[in-house]
């Protein structure tokens, strides 16, 4: 039969200068067979062969980081915990007593060029802010006290590895954790 070839492409960057850290993450796929295509379940003959599979850039100066592409949000079991998509965060450090992270992110795990931020549908979108502090500083890790906070808006958008339909859905949340 024919051969179809597949690619993967990777490249990593880590940036140091006066007190600033820029690490980048990019990877890119292609296929010479469509139906091997990364998003062909979801776009079919659409679907661009050669297509970003996922990314991160990350800045962090001082008290502040910011991240966008790839993230995983939450710490919080039963509110948001270890939440994979693609969205932006910003997290402000206060010393070693306590910090922020907001995030928002897309709905459901996404791929592609078309939308980077993850934030292109205001409908499918999960907004979360955590507040931690440090009960013992001298101690970081020891004793935390964590207070989160989730808003998400759902569509029925499948992520492209799932093969469900979904319902439209609505939340608020809140959390509370000592660790």
């Amino acid at each position: 039969g024919p051969r179809h070839h597949h690619a993967d492409l990777q490249r990593a960057l880590l940036l140091h200068r006066r007190g600033f850290r820029v690490a980048s993450r990019f990877q890119v796929q292609g296929a010479s067979h469509h139906p091997a295509a990364l998003r062909f379940g979801t776009l079919g003959q659409q679907a661009p062969r050669i297509d970003l599979a996922a990314y991160s850039l990350e800045v962090r100066g001082g008290p502040l980081a910011t991240r966008v592409g790839d993230l995983s949000l939450g710490a919080h079991p039963q509110l948001l915990n270890s939440f994979a998509a693609r969205g932006a965060s910003l997290r402000l450090g206060v010393g070693q007593r306590a910090d922020l992270t907001v995030a928002a992110s897309s709905g459901s795990q996404i791929v592609g060029w078309d939308n980077p931020l993850g934030l292109a549908t205001p409908q499918h979108r999960l907004l979360s802010a955590n507040l931690g502090v440090e009960l013992d500083p001298a101690r970081p890790g020891g004793l935390r006290l964590e207070l989160s906070a989730l808003q998400a808006s759902l569509l029925p958008i499948a992520s492209y590895t799932q093969g469900v339909v979904n319902d439209a859905e609505e939340s608020r949340g809140y959390g509370l954790r000592l660790a």
